[in-house]
C-alpha cells in the first residue's frame, strides 16, 4: 500500500487536469466551449463544497484530533522507561482551524487544494462537474476517464504525475 498526495481516488478523477482530457474527448464529438464548461464545473464545485464545508471541515477536523491523540500513544520501550504523559486537545479549536482552512480554499477557488484535504465525494461537486463538463451524471464522466486510461498512454503518463512520487522499482 502507498500512501498519495491526495485525499482519495476522487482527487485524481475530478483533478482540473483529468476534467480537461475528458472534456476534450466529449467536446470533440458534442462541440461546445470547453474553457466555459470546464471554468463552470469549477463554480459549480466550489459552491457544492461552501454548500457543504461544516460537514467537510469536521471530518478532517475529526482525523486531526484522531492523530494527536494517537501522537501521545507510547511508543516502543517508553512504558518500560516509566514516566507520564497528558495532554489537553481542544476540538473546538481543531474545528475552527479546520474551518478557516477550507473558507480559505473556497474563497480562493482552489478546488485542487480542497481535493487534496477534503473528501469531496461528501458533498455534490462530483456530480456538479459532471454535469458542468455536459456528462450525464458522474458515472459517465468516470467510465469516461477510464476509457481515456485504457485508450491514451498520455494521458496515463500525465495522471500518474498527480499521484506523486513512488518508491523505486514500483511503478515503471
Amino acid at each position: 500500500m502507498i500512501a498519495l498526495d491526495v485525499y482519495s481516488v476522487e482527487s485524481i478523477y475530478y483533478h482540473p487536469t483529468v476534467q480537461k482530457l475528458a472534456g476534450e474527448k466529449l467536446a470533440a464529438v458534442v462541440g461546445g466551449d470547453l474553457k466555459e464548461k470546464l471554468d463552470r464545473a469549477n463554480v459549480d464545485a466550489i459552491k457544492a463544497i461552501r454548500d457543504n464545508a461544516k460537514h467537510l471541515s469536521m471530518r478532517i477536523a475529526e482525523k486531526s484530533a484522531r492523530a494527536q491523540i494517537f501522537s501521545l500513544l507510547p511508543k516502543k520501550g517508553e512504558i518500560a522507561e516509566g514516566g507520564t504523559r497528558t495532554a489537553k486537545i481542544d476540538f473546538a479549536k481543531c474545528a475552527q482551524d479546520e474551518m478557516n482552512r477550507l473558507e480559505t480554499l473556497v474563497n480562493a477557488s482552489d478546488f485542487v487544494g480542497i481535493l487534496q484535504r477534503y473528501p469531496i465525494r461528501e458533498s455534490a461537486a462530483l456530480d456538479a462537474i459532471a454535469k458542468a463538463l455536459n456528462f450525464a451524471d458522474r458515472n459517465q464522466y468516470e467510465a469516461a476517464v477510464r476509457n481515456l486510461l485504457v485508450q491514451d498512454p498520455e494521458a496515463v503518463k500525465l495522471i500518474r504525475t498527480l499521484l506523486g512520487s513512488f518508491p523505486c522499482g514500483l511503478i515503471a
